[in-house]
């Protein structure tokens, strides 16, 4: 078990790494449909660091219009 909890480690290193590199916004949503996982060019986007993404906050940055919709989808 401790070597699967090292693996899962390298690998969500990695995937964050990557992540970081894209030029555009990656967020990843769990099987709740609650997103845990933002990567760095969000912080930038949103001009805030990454806890005001978690728990549903992120919603807070969509246009009120728009907000709906997005819940929908």
């Amino acid at each position: 078990q401790l070597i699967m909890q090292k693996n899962f480690a390298v690998h969500k290193f990695r995937l964050q790494t990557i992540a970081d590199q894209a030029p555009t916004l990656i967020r990843m949503a769990n099987s709740l449909g609650m997103f845990d996982f933002f990567n760095n060019q969000w912080e930038d986007f949103v001009q805030s660091d990454q806890e005001s993404l978690w728990g549903g906050q992120w919603l807070a940055w969509v246009h009120p219009d728009d907000r709906d919709r997005v819940m929908q989808e």
